[in-house]
């Protein structure tokens, strides 16, 4: 859509919004302490629309959608123009968001926080603007007619502009602090000092107008008047647009005001150009060069214009009236004209199926719900291991459990059942050491296997670890703590994006195996407590964490929380023979507001911790674009702050001897079980006998 068509649907929008606005022409909206008023345009009928804003100074408007936004800590706030459904528009690191705007012609809001960024209006496609980048911004104001940004950058005492998208920026004219823009007039105000000036859009024919100590700018073109606030006297006071006719809207009832914005009624067929329109021309007819909505002519109107064919009231292709507003033959599938710009690969005169062309218009493919001669199924997609292949061929034993084994589908065997420990598990994958007392762990099904049907040491006739059996202290890792955390929560429903997982590395001494029954990490939590937390143990892969989960645990609930350090017993072991491993996890706080950190470790042990950002948002907020989406070491990963490791310890019962391997004479092979033996020496040492 080009710009000229999103500004005819702002103006329509536009129009139907200021319809509504009262009588008085408009309202006055600004920051007084921690909470957004608003007034008349003459200073009168104060009322609260939104409380708690803390330490906000930043305001915009957007009359399309009927927004106000303001930024608060993490946030970027907005809520209807009477402060109802306030909702968070964006939130990210770090802290102390700052001088927000909107263009609701292209859809936008900025805002500043390292460097100045924007996004649409659903929070989606985050871009920072180079051009701001580095500035030490005094106010920032957007031209949506002309696509253009405005701002004041006090590390250079200047008054910028750029693209809307921060391209193409240049240095205008002298300026330090608050800036506004009136497109219609051709002009921009700004704070230089203690005083108002303005100039043209392009800097050329400064003029001084106001001497009044003056902290927000707001102009008002529709009633040619120019609104600002003084943080010093405490008031708000206007003018005219050239500065004359200064008036105080009752000095001191409004307090500490700050962040100025103005929602201004317009009214189109009165011949006066204001901001809302593309013209005025004293009616409200079309056919006359300015239409009903006070809007140039263009394609989609429904007003069938010089130079149009046809206008059916929209600006889509394939109706009978193209986007360009030409006649379009042969749009209807099944008149017989193929046209491929419209989709169709075939037009047979029908919209029969079956027959070669299909119902509509489009050639026979499998995966198309439609059974063809030459098919033998057809399930509407093109995915195998379902019933019906890739191929459109029928599939016998797909679903795991079936009794029949499909190695295609990733079977590695099939038991006719979906239950695991039985030596093919519940996901049709066979399971070493299914047989308890087989002298193999079958992690999951069981916790310790001494290769004997009684109970044996530490380990019980069921290859459970004996009720009461010692604990010892495996891996301590909380000593050298760094000065900050690393994410590894999961924000729930409405940031999926932030998703992160954090995970730290851990050896198995080669002297036994190790039956892991409890786990505590080290972190913070803000804003929030945590709800559960997803542990999993995987195995090691370059020195990183593989793909294979050994020990899954999600959604533990049980466990000690101590401002965000968690105490988290196992509700069963997690037993591992020797080698390295990974402890992960992945918190869940009771509310979207909240998240989590890690605490990090100043020095590495073994190898450094790792992380993963799936949804990438973090690397989107910092303008690095979507990092770190896999496991990637800690100082690897630039939205990280580069201390190297986690702080954790893990406990458990030391089973012994781990199952080894032994080629004897002659090439046999014989399973030397030291778990007995191993445990009964551990016995032996912890009790002094």
């Amino acid at each position: 859509m080009t710009r000229r068509m999103a500004l005819m649907r702002w103006v329509l929008l536009a129009i139907q919004v200021l319809a509504a606005m009262p009588a008085a022409g408009g309202n006055l909206y600004y920051i007084a302490g921690s909470s957004i008023e608003r007034t008349n345009l003459s200073g009168e009928g104060v009322e609260t629309v939104v409380q708690g804003t803390n330490s906000s100074r930043h305001l915009a408007i957007d009359l399309v959608h009927d927004k106000i936004y303001w930024t608060v800590s993490l946030y970027v706030r907005r809520a209807n123009l009477d402060g109802s459904d306030v909702e968070t528009a964006h939130m990210s690191t770090p802290f102390n968001k700052r001088h927000v705007a909107v263009d609701p012609v292209g859809g936008r809001f900025y805002w500043e926080a390292n460097g100045y960024r924007s996004a649409k209006l659903d929070g989606s496609d985050i871009q920072l603007l180079p051009a701001v980048d580095g500035s030490e911004l005094g106010g920032v104001a957007i031209d949506s007619v002309n696509g253009k940004l405005y701002w004041t950058d006090r590390a250079v005492d200047m008054v910028m502009r750029s693209n809307l998208d921060g391209t193409a920026s240049e240095a205008l004219v002298g300026g330090t602090g608050a800036i506004a823009v009136d497109p219609v007039g051709g002009k921009i105000y700004w704070v230089n000092s203690s005083k108002i000036q303005r100039a043209q859009l392009d800097g050329t024919g400064v003029e001084d107008l106001v001497d009044d100590g003056p902290g927000s700018l707001a102009v008002d073109g529709t009633h040619q008047k120019l609104y600002w606030s003084d943080w010093v006297n405490r008031k708000i006071s206007r003018s005219n647009l050239d500065g004359s006719d200064v008036e105080v809207l009752d000095a001191g009832r409004f307090g500490l005001v700050f962040g100025l914005a103005l929602a201004v009624e317009g009214v189109c067929g009165n011949g006066v150009l204001d901001r809302f329109e593309e013209c005025d021309d004293a009616n409200v007819a079309d056919g006359d060069g300015c239409q009903s909505e006070c809007a140039l002519p263009r394609c989609g109107d429904g007003v069938v214009d010089a130079g149009e064919a046809c206008d059916d009231d929209n600006e889509n292709s394939c109706d009978g009236c193209s986007q360009t507003c030409s006649l379009e033959p042969g749009f209807v599938c099944g008149d017989g004209i193929q046209n491929p710009l419209c989709g169709e690969e075939c037009d047979d005169g029908n919209v029969e199926d079956a027959d070669g062309c299909q119902g509509g218009c489009l050639l026979p493919v499998c995966g198309d719900t439609i059974l063809d001669p030459e098919e033998a199924c057809d399930d509407g997609n093109a995915i195998s291991c379902d019933g019906c292949s890739a191929s459109c061929a029928t599939e016998l034993g797909f679903v795991c459990g079936d009794g029949i084994l499909n190695a295609s589908c990733g079977e590695g065997c099939d038991d006719a059942n979906t239950i695991s420990c039985d030596g093919c598990s519940a996901t049709c994958a066979g399971e070493p050491g299914p047989v308890c007392g087989d002298g193999i762990v079958n992690t999951g099904c069981e916790e310790c296997d001494h290769g004997g049907a009684t109970s044996s040491g530490l380990c019980q006739a069921g290859c459970t670890l004996t009720p009461g059996s010692p604990v010892a202290m495996f891996h301590d890792q909380t000593d050298q703590p760094g000065a900050s955390g690393t994410p590894d929560d999961h924000p729930g429903f409405y940031y999926p994006e932030y998703a992160a997982e954090a995970a730290v590395d851990f050896r198995v001494p080669g002297s036994g195996r190790w039956a892991i029954t409890e786990v505590d990490t080290l972190g913070m939590s803000h804003s929030a407590s945590v709800a559960s937390v997803d542990i999993t143990f995987y195995d090691d892969v370059g020195g990183l964490p593989g793909e294979n989960a050994l020990c899954s645990y999600p959604g533990l609930t049980s466990f000690a929380d101590t401002g965000g350090s968690l105490s988290i017993t196992l509700p069963v072991a997690c037993t591992l023979d020797p080698g390295v491993y990974w402890l992960a996890q992945q918190v869940h706080m009771d509310s979207d507001e909240g998240f989590h950190d890690w605490s990090n470790r100043a020095i590495a042990s073994g190898h450094e911790g790792a992380w993963r950002n799936p949804g990438g948002a973090f690397g989107e907020d910092l303008g690095l674009g979507p990092i770190c989406l896999d496991w990637t070491s800690l100082t690897a990963c630039e939205v990280l702050v580069g201390e190297p490791d986690l702080l954790f310890r893990i406990r458990g019962v030391e089973l012994g001897g781990a199952l080894v391997p032994v080629l004897g004479e002659g090439g046999l092979l014989i399973l030397v079980i030291g778990l007995v033996g191993g445990a009964i020496r551990e016995l032996k040492r912890r009790w002094g006998s």
